[in-house]
């Protein structure tokens, strides 16, 4: 949100201190952005993931990081990020530690996608999902606009990335969901 950043990301000296301040303020303004969501420590570990991705990848980088375009890395920054993220939801959506748990170890358990006997649409959904939505997320937003996107490519290749949008979307909405705030 711009008004985390606005009034205490900057106002805690930003990016414009030492990096272990910067550190900090990354971690306090994501903690808070945690709780804004919710009074509970849930929430809060759902922003001090954040911050600590981006801690993460500042320290990776540097403040003068530059490298040339490369496809193959781009696209396993994007796929790594789509992950961590989604990683962190699980503690956004969890009702305790407990029921967070218990979503990780399930997401964790690839032996069950193997067993013929598991391999429904459920665990088929989940790899789609996981697999090729970021993948679709980088090739088209690799362009500006997603209808010069798709005619810049072969008729062939534009409608399979089209047919596999549709299907994950009515995957995903496959089910109703409560709205998330209506608890508050």
């Amino acid at each position: 949100s711009t008004w985390l950043r606005d009034y205490l990301y900057i106002p805690l000296g930003g990016s414009r201190v030492s990096t272990g301040i910067t550190y900090r303020n990354l971690f306090i303004t994501f903690g808070l952005g945690g709780l804004w969501h919710g009074a509970a420590w849930t929430f809060f570990v759902w922003g001090m993931l954040h911050g600590a991705y981006l801690s993460i990848e500042r320290l990776i980088r540097g403040h003068h990081f530059e490298r040339k375009k490369n496809f193959l890395i781009d696209t396993l920054q994007v796929v790594l990020t789509f992950h961590l993220v989604c990683l962190s939801w699980v503690f956004f959506r969890a009702e305790s530690f407990g029921d967070a748990w218990a979503m990780l170890i399930q997401i964790g358990d690839v032996a069950g996608f193997y067993q013929p006997e598991e391999f429904g649409l459920f665990k088929v959904q989940n790899w789609a999902i996981g697999f090729w939505l970021p993948l679709l997320v980088l090739v088209l937003t690799r362009f500006h606009k997603v209808d010069k996107s798709m005619r810049s490519y072969p008729l062939i290749v534009a409608v399979l990335m089209l047919s596999i949008m549709l299907m994950l979307i009515s995957l995903i909405t496959g089910g109703a969901n409560e709205f998330i705030y209506f608890q508050f």
